[in-house]
Order: structure tokens, then sequence, then C-alpha cells
């Protein structure tokens, strides 16, 4: 059985129909790209894996459950947002640790977590620093670490890496990235292949071709 499996997936918004009687199943341990142009419905499909948007019809089953209607802070997705969705008000620590917070984890096991969790994304000294004071590369950093917290199964990205549109070039000499170095793109390419080790199953979404071949098994 597949570990995360949608199937008949449709999404309307009023008229327009943003994702029309999709299917796919991904097994344990896959990394999974959706690559297509903008407006083809990749974000909304992730959304709707991850519990933000609701399918009009169709089911989402994660593990064998159908979580179709489950909401999303019950079923546990980690989730890496395309405008990182980093609360400005709370530090980087805190950012990583909200999700710990809201499940009333320890102190001592949130502090391991946000040591461990900055140690993997090479941000140890940014843990009192604020979304403000951090480039676009970092932010996307302490966006991955904040979907890692809870140790969800099922990781869903949308454009982790993004290019400015139109760009399709390699990811280890491309040096024009928005809000990226070149360091910042290693480091975030680190976490990534750490994060897939991580998770049973991934999901990202982009518009790069590039990015989807070198980050997906398919």
């Amino acid at each position: 059985m597949a570990f995360l499996s949608l199937s008949g997936i449709r999404k309307e918004f009023g008229e327009y129909v943003a994702v029309h009687n999709f299917d796919l199943d991904v097994e344990e341990g896959e990394f999974v790209s959706f690559l297509g142009p903008s407006g083809c419905g990749k974000t909304t499909t992730l959304r709707m894996i991850a519990g933000f948007e609701l399918p009009t019809a169709g089911s989402i089953r994660i593990g064998g459950e159908d979580v179709s209607r489950v909401p999303p802070n019950q079923r546990n997705v980690g989730m890496v947002f395309q405008s990182y969705a980093l609360f400005p008000n709370m530090t980087v620590a805190n950012n990583i640790a909200f999700g710990l917070k809201m499940r009333k984890e320890s102190k001592a096991d949130i502090k391991t977590r946000i040591a461990e969790l900055l140690e993997l994304i090479h941000l140890p000294q940014a843990a009192d620093k604020y979304p403000y004071e951090l480039s676009g590369g970092m932010q996307q950093r302490v966006a991955l670490a904040r979907a890692l917290t809870l140790h969800a199964p099922l990781l869903v990205m949308d454009e982790p890496t993004e290019l400015p549109e139109g760009s399709v070039v390699p990811l280890d000499i491309a040096k024009d990235w928005d809000g990226l170095d070149d360091a910042d793109r290693a480091r975030l390419h680190e976490a990534l292949d750490e994060a897939e080790r991580d998770v049973a199953a991934g999901r990202t979404a982009t518009e790069d071709e590039v990015l989807a071949l070198l980050q997906a098994i398919r």
C-alpha cells in the first residue's frame, strides 16, 4: 500500500477548477516533484495534502488513513511554504519551537530539538535573531527546520529553492537566485538531503525542471 495516495482529487474555487481528477501514489521513502507552469495546480494540491485546502471531490490517504477532512494540525505533515510564513515577531528559536510548544513538550525537549535543527541548517548562531535580520536563504532554512520539528513522516515543500521566473540552470552554478547566495544554496540543499533521510516521503512543487530532476526520485 502506498504511504501517500491521492485518488480522484478535484478542487474548485467557485467556477474555476484548479485541480481535475488527479491520482497519485507515493511509496515510503520516495521524493516526488510536481513540475509545471504557474497556475497548473501544484500549490493547491500540496495545500490539500497538508490540509490547508479541502478537496471538492476525491480522497487523500496518508499511511492508509483517509485524511481528506482532517485539519492540518492533526495530519502530522510538515510543510515549507513558498513565502516561508515565518512569524515576524518571534525569534528563530521560537519559530522552530512553535509546534513543540503547541504540543506542550517539555522545555528540555524543546531546547534539545531546537539545537539539533539549528545545527542541521547551519544556523546555530541565529537562535535569537528575528526573520527580518536574516537573508532570504537563511529564512528558507528556518522554514525547513520548523517543518521538521515534529518528526512528521511526510514533508511537503512549495518551491523550496525558488528560482527567478524562466531560469533553468544547474543548482550548483546558478548565480542569480532570488535571495540565495552560493553558500545559502549549498546549505539549504544539504539540509534538504538530511530532511529526506528524516521523513517517510517527500513532496515538492516547482516550475524549474532541473530542480525537479536533481531533488526528486520522480
